[in-house]
């Protein structure tokens, strides 16, 4: 992959405030996240450990679902 090459996942920035929780990934995601940092790493030149994506591919993935999206507007219109 070459720094030409657009990821998803946009570069990631500063965090903001945090709240830690633990994550179990079987050996076969954890080799694709592992495989993924390797592709960040070839578009944005930067080293990024697993527990620093995985927040930001969680973001992009709940900001991209629009059934999810749909579903938060109606529970702030009280609907269910």
């Amino acid at each position: 992959m070459s720094k030409n090459t657009a990821l998803n996942l946009p570069k990631i920035g500063t965090p903001g405030a945090q709240r830690k929780i633990s994550v179990t990934l079987d050996a076969e995601l954890a080799a694709e996240m592992d495989r993924y940092g390797a592709a960040y790493k070839d578009a944005y030149g930067e080293v990024v450990e697993i527990e620093t994506l995985i927040p930001h591919m969680l973001r992009s993935f709940i900001a991209g679902d629009r059934s999810f999206k749909r579903w938060k507007s109606e529970q702030r219109k009280g609907g269910q």
